[in-house]
C-alpha cells in the first residue's frame, strides 16, 4: 500500500464544508480544473489507496491552514507516514467520498511526529477507517522522519505534453536517440530542466576510493593486456593524434598459443573484420592454436600470464651488471668498451638459449676481453672476426661463469618457491606458474652450459 505523488503546496484555507475545487479556485490558481483523473498535466497531488474498490464514491478533502500529514491507508488501518503536504483536489482515482481531519494543533509543523496527535476519519459507503498517530521514539521512527523531511522538497512539473517538447522528441527519435529516464519539467527556483522518471541509483555501491585502487588498476591492465590484439585504426579528426593500437576481441582470445604455428593476423579493410589465417592443418575435433609471436617465456608470462613448455624461443637475459661481474676490475679501458657496446646496441638483449650463448652475448664478451694492445680492433669484433684464440677462450670462460651463476640463482629460487607453496596455500596457482617459469629457465641454462663446454674443448 502506498501514497503516490504527495508534495507541499501553498497553504489553502478550507471554509466550512467547501469542496477542494472551491478552495483551489479561492487560492487563485491560474490553471482551470479538469474533469476526471489526470496524470502529469496537473501540478496537484493525489492520495491513492492501491487496490481500492470500484464501488466507492468520490471523496473530497477539507483543508486547514497548517501542513497536513498524510499516511498510508489500507482496509485494516495505517502502515506508515509519508510526510507533510497540502492537497486541493479529489483524492485517489475519484472513488472516495469524504475525509475530515480533526484534532489538528494550532501551529504549523514541518514534519510528522512533533508531539501532536493527528486523527483521520475516512468514511465510505462500505467501511469506516479511524486511526491515530503519535510521535515514535525508536530508531526506525527517527530514520523515517529524516527521510520524510528530505522528501518534502518541492518537485518539478512535467512538461512533456507541451508541443515544443513533443516536436523535440520526434526530432531526436528520427536520429536514433532513445531515453526513458528523463523528462522535461519546470522546477521551482531553477525553471526548466530535466526530471528523473525513475529512481538513478549510484554507479558504485562502495566508495570510489576503495574501488579505483592500485590493485584494481593492475587487475584491469592485466585483463586488457592479456587479451588485446594489435590493431592500427585509421586516424579520425575527433580522436587523439597519438596512435592507439590496442583492441579487444572477446571471441578471438579463446585461441591458445603455440610457438610452432605460423599465422597471419590483420584487419581486413575490405571485409571490415579482423582475420587470422593459419598455414597449419587441423583435424576434426583437434584444438586450434595461433602464435602470439616469437616470445620467450618471460614475455609470455608478463604479457599473457602463462609459460610455454619447451618453448623454442625461451632464453635467459644477461644484464649489464652481470656482464661485467667476472671481468677484471683493473681494466682501464672498461668504461670506453661499455660506451662502444652501448652506442652500437650490444648492451641489451644478451641471452642464453637452447643453443648456448647468443651471438650478441659472445660478441659483447669478446670486445670486453680485448687486451689493451688490441683495443683498436674493436670494429672487427663487432663484425664477427676472430682476433685471437686467447680472446675467444677468455670470452667463453666468462660466459660459462655467468651461466653457472644463473644456474645457482635459479636453483635457489626454485627452493624458495617450493617453501612458499607449503606456507601459502592460497597462492598455490600463482606460485606454480612462477615455478614453471624458473624450471624452464633452468633447462635453458643447462643446455647452454653443455654447449659452452663443447666450445671450450676445442681450445684445449
Amino acid at each position: 500500500m502506498g501514497v503516490y505523488g504527495c508534495r507541499p503546496r501553498p497553504r489553502l484555507l478550507g471554509i466550512g464544508g467547501e469542496s477542494a475545487d472551491t478552495a483551489h479556485a479561492r487560492a487563485g490558481s491560474c490553471r482551470p480544473r479538469r474533469k476526471g483523473p489526470t496524470r502529469e498535466t496537473e501540478d496537484l497531488d493525489c492520495l491513492r489507496t492501491p487496490g481500492g474498490r470500484d464501488d466507492l464514491q468520490p471523496l473530497s478533502l477539507q483543508l486547514w491552514p497548517v501542513p497536513l500529514t498524510f499516511v498510508h491507508l489500507g482496509p485494516f488501518g495505517v502502515s506508515t507516514c509519508l510526510g507533510p503536504a497540502h492537497c486541493s483536489r479529489h483524492l485517489g482515482n475519484g472513488r472516495w467520498r469524504l475525509a475530515e481531519l480533526v484534532g489538528l494543533p494550532g501551529r504549523a509543523s514541518s514534519c510528522p511526529g512533533n508531539g501532536s496527535k493527528v486523527s483521520l476519519n475516512c468514511v465510505s459507503e462500505r467501511r469506516n477507517y479511524s486511526f491515530s498517530m503519535q510521535k515514535g521514539k525508536g530508531r526506525t521512527s527517527r530514520i523515517r522522519r529524516r527521510k520524510l523531511c528530505r522528501s518534502s522538497e518541492p518537485r518539478g512539473v512535467n512538461e512533456s505534453h507541451k508541443s515544443e517538447f513533443i516536436e523535440l522528441r520526434k526530432w531526436l527519435k528520427a536520429r536514433k536517440f532513445q531515453d526513458s529516464n528523463l523528462a522535461p519539467a519546470c522546477f521551482p527556483g531553477t525553471g526548466r530542466g530535466l526530471m528523473s522518471q525513475t529512481s538513478l541509483q549510484p554507479l558504485f555501491v562502495e566508495a570510489v576510493d576503495s574501488i579505483f585502487s592500485y590493485s584494481a588498476l593492475l587487475w584491469a591492465w592485466c585483463t586488457v593486456n592479456t587479451r588485446a590484439v594489435y590493431l592500427r585504426p585509421r586516424q579520425r579528426e575527433c580522436l587523439s593524434a597519438e596512435p592507439d593500437t590496442c583492441a579487444l576481441a572477446p571471441y578471438l582470445d579463446l585461441l591458445n598459443h603455440s610457438p610452432r604455428v605460423q599465422v597471419k593476423a590483420a584487419f581486413n579493410e575490405e571485409t571490415h573484420s579482423y582475420e587470422i589465417r593459419t598455414t597449419s592443418r587441423w583435424r576434426k575435433h583437434e584444438e586450434v592454436f595461433i602464435c602470439y609471436g616469437p616470445h620467450d617465456n618471460q614475455r609470455l608470462f608478463l604479457e599473457y600470464g602463462f609459460v610455454s613448455v619447451h618453448n623454442p624461443h625461451a632464453c635467459v637475459y644477461v644484464s649489464r651488471e652481470i656482464l661485467v661481474k667476472y671481468l677484471p676490475s683493473r681494466d682501464k679501458q672498461m668504461d670506453k668498451k661499455i660506451s662502444i657496446l652501448k652506442d652500437h646496441g650490444y648492451i641489451e638483449n644478451l641471452t642464453f638459449g637452447w643453443d648456448g650463448p647468443s651471438w650478441r652475448l659472445l660478441t659483447a664478451l669478446k670486445l670486453l676481453c680485448l687486451e689493451a694492445e688490441k683495443f683498436t680492433c674493436w670494429k672487427k669484433v663487432l663484425l664477427g672476426e676472430v682476433i685471437s684464440d686467447t680472446n675467444e677462450k677468455t670470452s667463453l670462460d666468462i660466459a660459462q661463469k655467468i651461466c653457472y651463476y644463473f644456474m645457482e640463482e635459479t636453483n635457489a629460487m626454485l627452493q624458495k618457491v617450493s617453501h612458499m607453496k607449503d606456507e601459502k596455500e592460497a597462492l598455490i596457482n600463482q606460485l606454480t606458474l612462477v615455478e614453471s617459469l624458473w624450471t624452464e629457465e633452468l633447462k635453458v641454462l643447462r643446455a647452454s652450459a653443455k654447449t659452452l663446454h663443447s666450445l671450450q674443448t676445442a681450445f684445449t
